[in-house]
C-alpha cells in the first residue's frame, strides 16, 4: 500500500476593525497600507491585498473573516465588495462626535500545535491559509495560552480551533 500525506485544514481569519493607508496598484490589483489596533490599543502594520476596479478610500473599515497569514501581516480580499467603510462622522476622527466602540480584532481559525511548553499552559499553534491565486498559501503562527485544567493538556501535532483576541 502507499503511504498517505496527512493532509490538515487549516486556516486563520480576522474580524474587526482596519485603517486603511496609501496603496500601490497593478492593473487591478491594489497591495493597501493598513494598521490594526490590538486590545491595549496598540497600532500594527498589516498589508491588505485586493482586486478591485478602484482603489478603496483611505480610512476606517470593517472586515468579517478575511484570511490572514502572520510574519508578516498579510490580508487578503478577493472583492473589495466585503469592505465596510466606516463613515467619517462616526470613525473616532472627530473627537467632539460620536463614534464607534473600538473593538479588538478577533481571530478564528484551526491550526496544528507545534510545540507546547513544560508545563503545558502555553504553546505554538501554526498553519497554513489560502490568500489568493497570485500569492498562494502563506504560514501563519500564533503563540496560545491553553486552559489549566487536567482534562485540557494539548499535545503536539494535534489540531486546535481557536479564537483569539488580538
Amino acid at each position: 500500500s502507499l503511504a498517505k500525506t496527512g493532509k490538515w485544514p487549516t486556516h486563520l481569519a480576522i474580524t474587526g476593525d482596519l485603517v486603511l493607508g496609501l496603496a500601490q496598484s497593478d492593473n487591478y490589483v491594489h497591495n493597501i497600507e493598513a494598521t490594526v489596533y490590538d486590545i491595549d490599543d496598540c497600532p500594527h502594520p498589516a498589508t491588505l491585498n485586493i482586486w478591485a476596479r478602484d482603489v478603496p478610500e483611505q480610512g476606517a473599515y470593517l472586515v468579517t473573516s478575511v484570511p490572514v497569514a502572520t510574519s508578516p501581516t498579510i490580508m487578503a480580499i478577493s472583492d473589495a465588495i466585503t469592505l465596510r467603510r466606516v463613515p467619517e462622522e462616526i470613525d473616532g476622527g472627530n473627537l467632539t462626535g460620536p463614534s464607534l466602540d473600538a473593538v479588538p480584532p478577533m481571530f478564528t481559525g484551526i491550526g496544528v500545535i507545534r510545540s507546547v511548553e513544560a508545563d503545558r499552559k502555553s504553546g505554538t499553534v501554526v498553519g497554513l491559509t489560502y490568500l489568493n491565486k497570485a500569492m498562494g498559501w502563506k504560514e501563519w503562527r500564533v503563540n496560545l495560552m491553553f486552559e489549566g485544567s487536567i482534562r485540557f493538556q494539548p499535545l503536539p501535532f494535534r489540531l486546535c480551533s481557536a479564537g483569539l483576541i488580538y
